[in-house]
């Protein structure tokens, strides 16, 4: 039981905030990829957001920890608030930001030179954390990602190793054992089979109240299965935020309707 690998020193009480977006415009150079984007995710909800490729939605999750400064000539305009901090604000601590806000991407990213064990480890050591605090929530971590019972007798084995649905649990055991408040997941079970799919969607149903997860996915049938409220871009706009059983089944407007209904996209 997870209970069992509990931290022997307690790891820090996550607090889930909300996250508000508010007027937000973003572009590369004069590709505008966002157009005034306003959106609220409740506090430890999970919010998928969809719609066709190049509408803004992976721009979307990279201004919410500000990766997408990281690109030459990108812009933002707008405001962002992760809980009650502006995460745009000129004395922002960036490193901060981005242990409180983890994010994965569309393929596993594990660090090929370092084990199974240290992988997880890497983000712990360099918040401080003591030495012997490590192991505790390395294993809680792969406990929680549901991974510890297929690699506790080879966590010193390497990670690439492992398989794609495992490499992808890896990274989200890694980014949870800094205790993040929002997990962002940009398609993180494209190139996964069916059964790997179901364990990553098994997680973040899971996560759901400890922290704010946001998930930019094309499956239709995944944000309706895992999150509690679904955004659809389109042309980076925002056309409608609703419960995701309304908006899958009752859409607002015509152009949500015609996409979940597969008539674009």
């Amino acid at each position: 039981m997870m209970a069992d690998l509990a931290p022997a020193v307690p790891v820090a009480a996550v607090v889930a905030p909300a996250i508000v977006v508010r007027d937000l415009t973003a572009a590369y150079g004069r590709v505008v990829a966002l157009r005034r984007v306003s959106l609220t995710c409740a506090p430890g909800s999970v919010t998928a957001i969809i719609g066709p490729s190049g509408c803004g939605k992976s721009t979307l999750l990279r201004c919410m920890n500000r990766l997408h400064e990281t690109t030459v000539g990108a812009t933002t305009h707008g405001q962002l608030r992760i809980g009650s901090e502006d995460i745009y604000h000129d004395r922002i601590n960036l490193i901060a930001l981005r242990r409180r806000v983890g994010m994965l991407f569309q393929r596993p990213t594990p660090f090929p030179t370092l084990s199974i064990f240290e992988n997880v480890a890497a983000g712990v050591r360099a918040a401080g954390r003591p030495s012997a605090d490590v192991r505790p929530i390395v294993e809680y971590a792969l406990q929680r990602a549901g991974l510890w019972a297929e690699v506790r007798d080879r966590l010193h084995g390497s990670a690439l190793a492992l398989s794609g649905g495992q490499q992808q649990r890896l990274c989200i055991a890694r980014a949870l054992a800094v205790d993040p408040q929002v997990l962002l997941l940009d398609e993180p079970t494209t190139s996964l089979d069916p059964v790997g799919t179901q364990r990553i969607e098994e997680l973040l149903y899971d996560l759901r109240g400890s922290m704010t997860v946001v998930l930019v996915t094309h499956n239709m049938q995944q944000a309706a299965r895992v999150a509690d409220s679904t955004v659809f871009l389109l042309n980076g706009a925002l056309v409608e935020q609703a419960p995701s059983r309304l908006l899958f089944t009752t859409p607002s407007d015509s152009r949500t309707e015609a996409y979940i209904t597969g008539r674009f996209g």
